[in-house]
């Protein structure tokens, strides 16, 4: 899958997308349908990078319809993420984490959306897993608040695995010119699109809690996901 690219800058359209911060991705693996990047935002800690950035410390898989000019034949499906943060004992203000003597408290979060177009993200599956007083305790059914993320164009300054869509990128344009050829018969793409939905797969929660028109299962900017924690383990 390519993207509009220039230099180590490239752009696609992102559940969480915001122009105005600044991120870097390395290509994790990319083939004809699927895209996985890791994604993070450099010069921060990481407490201020979890508040201040969308994607801090995220595993995405992306379809060709992130592409900012997509082909005409690219399917919706989904997005997958897998995102990893660490707060304060404090922030989580849940009676498991106060209970426990650990400083801070690492969390891994897990979402699997469904994707209708380009720019509509229809539900999601998600969970997270929190390592606390009772060890790798799961957190699920999480009802989520009402969520102003939608997807939006993200310029990625690609830091490793360049070469992986530089690739992807000349295989796409020789197979378009191939089969736009005026002489001999319309040429089919080799290019293997094999294991395009097992890389996702693995960012599927087993325990989740499906939302309609949820992006994501929590919201750095103002630290949702610790009320939504609070309000599920209190109530």
């Amino acid at each position: 899958m390519s993207s509009s690219a220039s230099s180590s800058i490239t752009t696609w359209n992102l559940p969480g997308g915001n122009a105005s911060e600044t991120v870097a991705g390395s290509i994790i693996n990319i083939n004809p349908t699927a895209t996985t990047v890791f994604l993070t935002c450099p010069d921060r800690d990481d407490v201020d990078q979890f508040i201040y950035c969308n994607m801090y410390n995220m595993t995405m898989t992306i379809g060709p319809w992130a592409q900012m000019t997509p082909p005409p034949d690219a399917s919706t499906g989904l997005v997958a993420y897998v995102q990893t943060a660490t707060f304060p004992n404090s922030w989580w203000a849940t009676p498991y984490t106060q209970m426990s003597s650990i400083d801070w408290i690492t969390g891994v979060y897990h979402g699997h959306c469904d994707v209708t177009s380009a720019t509509v993200v229809t539900s999601c599956t998600y969970s997270a897993n929190v390592s606390v007083y009772v060890p790798n305790a799961t957190i699920t059914e999480l009802s989520p608040a009402p969520s102003t993320w939608g997807i939006a164009a993200q310029a990625v300054t690609i830091t490793a695995g360049l070469e992986k869509l530089s690739s992807a990128t000349m295989s796409a344009s020789a197979s378009v010119a191939a089969s736009g050829s005026a002489s001999g018969p319309p040429v089919r793409s080799t290019a293997s699109s094999a294991g395009a939905t097992s890389t996702s797969a693995s960012a599927v929660a087993t325990a989740s809690h499906t939302a309609a028109a949820f992006v994501y299962g929590l919201n750095p900017s103002t630290l949702s996901l610790i009320g939504l924690v609070t309000a599920f383990l209190l109530r």
